[in-house]
């Protein structure tokens, strides 16, 4: 168990980001991938479809070459 503190607001931040602003350009790209780190460490997703969690992918892999050599 972490003994970190999560607060919540960021939380549902990141989840905002991810449900309505991966497209936004007044969110930075460190920003939303912030926003999708923290919500793939939450525990639950039912605030999240699947269809967001595509989503959410799909930006990464547009946005970040990880097939690199």
């Amino acid at each position: 168990m972490s003994n970190e503190i999560v607060f919540p607001d960021v939380n549902k931040q990141a989840l905002k980001i991810i449900k309505y602003n991966l497209e936004n350009p007044d969110v930075t790209i460190s920003e939303k991938t912030e926003a999708i780190k923290r919500v793939a460490e939450m525990r639950i997703h039912n605030d999240l479809s699947k269809a967001d969690l595509i989503s959410a992918l799909r930006w990464l892999f547009r946005h970040y070459d990880f097939l690199e050599d």
